[in-house]
């Protein structure tokens, strides 16, 4: 006797479908191991080589206060002065990422008066340091109008206090621009 239920035609899964897949998700785990595992140029944490050997040739401390009118307020460590102000609407990609260091400050119940560190790399990269929390952020990684921003804070404060750093942006923008450039606001 025969099964009613038994199908005799031996329906199967297309094959082409599984080939790609399965192809696709073979690929996807080689490109992960030698991105994650087998790149020469990686450093830690995804850091590149070359920054890690970069040495720093400007730096600016300096640290941030959010104001009354919705401004950031810049100011000197060293004399307490405000050098200049971050207007509200204005420089988002500043203001975010000060405002998620400090965010991440005050859930290590740090205070917000220890100041950042701008630092010009001898690459051209552009840094923004919190030693409170012990982060960098590598500036040209988010497009060159985010790091001119900051390089461009760095050049007014340097002026403000007597220094005399005027060629940093034409210098960081030449030397680093031959990389990221996606500029985000």
């Amino acid at each position: 006797m025969s099964n009613p239920h038994a199908d005799t035609s031996a329906e199967q899964f297309p094959r082409l479908p599984l080939y790609a897949v399965s192809g696709l998700l073979l690929f996807s785990l080689v490109a992960v191991a030698v991105v994650r595992f087998g790149a020469p140029e990686a450093g830690v944490d995804g850091i590149a080589a070359e920054q890690l050997a970069s040495q720093v040739v400007e730096r600016q401390a300096l640290i941030f206060r959010d104001l009354e009118n919705g401004a950031v307020g810049v100011f000197d460590p060293a004399s307490g002065k405000q050098l200049t102000t971050i207007e509200p609407g204005t420089n988002g990609f500043m203001r975010s990422t000060l405002r998620g260091l400090g965010r991440e400050r005050m859930r290590r119940n740090l205070t917000p008066d220890e100041p950042f560190e701008i630092r010009i790399l001898d690459n051209g990269r552009a840094l923004l340091v919190d030693p409170a929390i012990d982060r960098e952020v590598d500036l040209w990684a988010f497009g060159e109008t985010n790091a001119m921003n900051f390089i461009n804070l760095f050049n007014e404060t340097q002026a403000i206090l007597g220094g005399n750093r005027q060629q940093v942006a034409s210098q960081s923008a030449a030397a680093a621009g031959s990389g990221d450039r996606a500029d985000n606001n």
